[in-house]
């Protein structure tokens, strides 16, 4: 059984058992993941540590930011861009990287975004598909929906380093050329 199976089969079995529940704070849900893979874990032996990564996937789709949250608890990462559900870019040392995972949909990429511009108190849909605003550690956030998006959702989150670069440090980790510093200077 692959990573993903299991996390499809405890999102199922979690389902259905919170339908009948009413407010189930984090550590009920934390306890009733790590329940779930335990079963699972009896009929197909899991590793501690894959336990362990499949449980915060799973509590990171179910009340954070799903794929995103380990992004944005990522402080080397300064801009993460999404094209669509299946191809997510980060940035990070002034470089740009295509990551291997992907959101299970579009609603769920839809979900995540709403969550996102909520937090500015702001709406995106359909009649107003394009959103700035800023986080509340000042980050940047752009959002691009259909009918302006025809390939899907479209989101970006550009974050502030903690400290500026410098002109020497762009130059170190290779985004600009010497002759161009030069020419800024």
């Amino acid at each position: 059984m692959t990573d993903n199976d299991v996390v499809a089969k405890v999102k199922s079995r979690l389902m259905e058992k919170l339908e009948f529940m009413e407010d189930v704070d984090d550590m009920e849900l934390q306890n009733m993941i790590s329940e779930e893979i335990r079963v699972i874990n009896q009929e197909d032996h899991i590793p501690i540590n894959k336990r362990i990564q499949i449980g915060k996937k799973i509590f990171d789709s179910m009340r954070k930011l799903d794929l995103l949250q380990e992004f944005i608890e990522d402080t080397s990462v300064t801009e993460i861009m999404i094209n669509g559900p299946s191809c997510v870019f980060v940035e990070r040392k002034g470089r740009l990287y295509k990551v291997k995972q992907c959101f299970d949909s579009e609603d769920t990429l839809r979900n995540v975004i709403a969550q996102i511009v909520a937090k500015c108190n702001r709406v995106v849909n359909d009649s107003s598909p394009i959103v700035d605003a800023r986080l509340m550690d000042g980050s940047r956030v752009n959002v691009v929906l259909n009918p302006v998006a025809i390939n899907g959702p479209i989101l970006t989150i550009r974050r502030f380093p903690e400290k500026p670069y410098l002109m020497e440090d762009l130059i170190r980790i290779g985004s600009l050329s010497e002759e161009a510093a030069l020419f800024l200077k």
